[in-house]
Parts: structure tokens; C-alpha cells; sequence
């Protein structure tokens, strides 16, 4: 085992000594191997496990160094999404195009190695992937390393204490969606990005997104979809289709419809429409009986718990630790977010599918030229692009995205 140890690049042992327990315990869960409590061990029990050909319960050295290149990936990640110009993403198609833009640039040159990546004070580059069938490129994988600075203040002393930290970025052009991720790690403390002061995690992502786009010349458009898919997976996730209450709401709507009439005229209003006010009335009745009865909605495996919308006066926002369909406040503001058509924020809360009971809660909000996906907790690579994935694939679902006209 010496020798297989042995023969590992001294780059990636001492990436694995920097690593937290969490990384290391899903890499052995990965191959079946039971993760010790402490760090230390977690890290012998990797070494002890490596081989040169893959065995039961054993891990591949290949295996092996393909993860510790890429393991800063994984986390509690804010996700920021930009939404690439199509002229970008055509250019960025074509691999000889790409090959000589890196060739040109020297970037593969430029890769840093663990001693240049020790705290470099401007972003480092450590990690460049091209992946492509044929002449056709998919994705361009980007990893960067930066000084970062944590600043905690000792009461005892009366003293601020600043630890110096490898800060790490991954970030993806991603060809087929046509748009660019940049993955930020929200770290605690974290006060300055090499000399200067950090701001929020979107200026982090603003200073990486301006880095790359100077690196692949990229152009970007507005996400003006994203709202439409908020509203479109909002509406899924809280539309109610049981048939008791529908037939019970049903026997009312013709005399809602008449009352609202009569009352509109009486009351001299004319700025909403019957229909508007009759769905309020409707969607109240409708989360009165929800509420009375129940309802048996054990096929979904998450489910909204937070909805922000702006209806063009005021921001109505509304929390529920539970689904919002059984809360009172979400049949108030439900006739509001359909007349809108959009929603600005949404966070859902998924039943974890790895056999632990875990709640995981994702957060998607839109910002002002991009939107921003918050996973809170640790989350594996595939569990954070299924989440993305999903994401783009509401969007094929809305009918001609105002975002893909310009």
C-alpha cells in the first residue's frame, strides 16, 4: 500500500490534508466505505483504500485524483446563473476555436501548482476542462484560487483576529444551456478577497463573471424568463386538484360570480375585474376547506414553502415552514401571484433521497442580471446540476421566454 500511496502527485496529498471532514466522508460513502468521525481518520481510511486496479470496496487511484482536482465543487453553494448572448455561444461551440483562444492565451501554461496556489493575493487559475463530442463543445470548467481573509473579533481582547484562507471558485460556461455558472462558497467571516474588501457573494460573482469574460470574450443577455419559471413552477408545486373540494368549490362559483357582480356595481368599483375578485374569493374558500380537510399529497417530493412576488406597488412576500397550500396567508396572496404572472423568489424544501431522513432546502431568487440559486448545507456535485437542470428544463416549458427574443 506504500508504494500505491507512493506514486499519488504531492500536489493532491496536500490538497486532501486541507480538506473538512464533510468532503471526505461523502468520497468514502461513495465507494461504501464506512466514514470515520474524526478527519484524520477519514483521511487514512482514503489512503488505505486507494489501489492501482479497481477492487470491492477499494478506490481506483484514478478515481481518486479526478476528485481531489475537483473537490471544491461540492458544498453549500450559492449558485449565480448568467444568461449567455447567442452569438457567444455559437462562437464558443467550435473546439478550434476554443483550442486556439487557450493556446493563444497560454492558460493551460498557466495553471497554478499547489505552491503557486498558496493564498495567491489576485484569482489563480487550477482548473481548465474542455469537454466536447466530436467538434462540438459542451462545457468549459473553470477553477480559481484567491486569497481570502476571515475576520472574527475576540471580545476577550478586544481584538479583531484575521486568518488567511485559499478561497476557491468553480465556475462553468455551459454551452448547451447557454449560460455561465459561477459557484460561490458563502464562507463565514469572510472579510477580503486578496487586498480588497469582499462585499456581498453576488460582487464575488460579478468580479469572477468580469474574469472570464475577459478570458473567452463572453456577452451577456438578461434572464427575463426566469420570473415566468418561478411563476410556473410556483403554480405546479401549489395547484390543488383534489376532486372533493373542486366539486365543492364548483357549487358556489355561480352565485360568487352574481354576489361579485352586484357588488361591484353597488360599490362603484371598476379597476378589478369580476373574475379577479371572484378567484380570491374562490382561492380563500378553497384554503378554508384545505385547511378543514386536508389533503393527500404524499407523491411530491418537495414542496414551496416561500414565495416572493411584486405586484407593481409593493413587494408581498409569504413564509411557511410547512407546504404553503396549509397556510391561511397563501390563499390571499394566490389570486395576487396569478394576476402578476411572476414570482421573484422561491425556496422549496426537498425530502433528501439518500436514506437519511434530511430536509434540503434550495432558495431561487432573482437579481438584477442574473438569478442565484442558495443551497443550504452540504450538497454533492450531482445533487446541485440536478436542481439546475431542472431549473432549465421549466424553462422549456414556457412558451416563447421573453429572454430568449433578444
Amino acid at each position: 500500500m506504500a508504494n500505491n500511496i507512493g506514486i499519488l502527485d504531492e500536489r493532491h496529498l496536500e490538497f486532501l490534508e486541507l480538506l473538512e471532514g464533510k468532503a471526505l466522508k461523502s468520497f468514502l460513502n461513495k465507494y461504501k466505505i464506512t466514514a470515520p468521525v474524526s478527519k484524520i481518520e477519514r483521511r487514512k481510511k482514503i489512503l488505505d483504500n486507494i489501489v492501482r486496479e479497481a477492487q470491492e470496496n477499494k478506490i481506483p487511484i484514478q478515481d481518486f485524483e479526478e476528485w481531489i482536482t475537483r473537490w471544491y465543487i461540492p458544498g453549500n453553494k450559492n449558485v449565480f446563473i448568467y444568461e449567455l448572448e447567442d452569438d457567444t455561444v455559437n462562437r464558443l461551440k467550435d473546439f478550434d476555436e476554443i483550442d486556439t483562444l487557450i493556446n493563444v492565451s497560454k492558460l493551460r501554461e498557466n495553471i497554478g501548482s499547489i505552491e503557486e496556489t498558496d493564498k495567491p493575493i489576485d484569482p489563480k487559475l487550477i482548473l481548465l476542462n474542455v469537454k466536447n463530442e466530436q467538434n462540438d463543445v459542451k462545457f468549459i470548467e473553470l477553477g480559481f484560487v484567491q486569497l481570502g481573509q476571515l475576520r472574527e473579533l475576540d471580545e476577550e481582547n478586544d481584538s479583531i483576529q484575521w486568518t488567511p484562507i485559499n478561497y476557491y471558485v468553480y465556475a462553468e460556461i455551459n454551452l448547451v444551456n447557454g449560460q455561465l455558472f459561477v459557484w460561490i462558497e458563502p464562507t463565514k467571516k469572510l472579510h477580503k478577497l486578496g487586498n480588497s474588501k469582499k462585499g456581498s457573494f453576488q460582487d464575488v460573482a460579478e468580479q469572477y463573471k468580469q474574469i472570464i469574460s475577459g478570458m473567452f470574450n463572453l456577452r451577456f443577455k438578461d434572464n427575463l424568463w426566469i420570473s415566468k419559471v418561478l411563476y410556473l413552477m410556483w403554480q405546479e408545486d401549489t395547484k390543488i386538484m383534489d376532486e372533493t373540494i373542486q366539486t365543492k368549490i364548483a357549487l358556489c362559483r355561480e352565485e360568487i360570480n352574481k354576489m361579485v357582480k352586484e357588488h361591484l356595481t353597488t360599490l362603484e368599483i371598476d379597476k378589478f375585474t369580476v373574475e379577479e375578485v371572484e378567484s380570491r374569493i374562490l382561492a380563500l374558500y378553497e384554503g378554508l376547506l384545505i385547511r378543514q380537510n386536508g389533503i393527500s399529497n404524499a407523491e411530491k417530493s418537495g414542496w414551496v414553502r416561500r414565495h416572493k412576488v411584486f405586484d407593481g406597488t409593493a413587494t408581498v412576500e409569504t413564509f411557511n415552514d410547512l407546504p404553503l397550500y396549509n397556510s391561511t396567508s397563501h390563499y390571499g396572496l394566490q389570486a395576487i401571484v396569478n394576476e402578476v404572472g411572476e414570482v421573484n423568489k422561491l425556496e422549496y424544501a426537498w425530502n433528501a433521497d439518500n436514506g437519511v431522513e434530511e430536509q434540503v432546502i434550495t432558495t431561487i431568487t432573482v437579481l438584477n442580471g442574473c438569478f442565484v440559486v442558495n443551497f443550504w448545507g452540504y450538497r454533492e456535485e450531482e445533487e446541485i446540476r440536478y436542481v439546475l437542470s431542472g431549473i432549465n428544463e421549466y424553462k422549456g416549458k414556457c412558451s416563447n421566454p421573453p429572454g430568449d427574443s433578444q
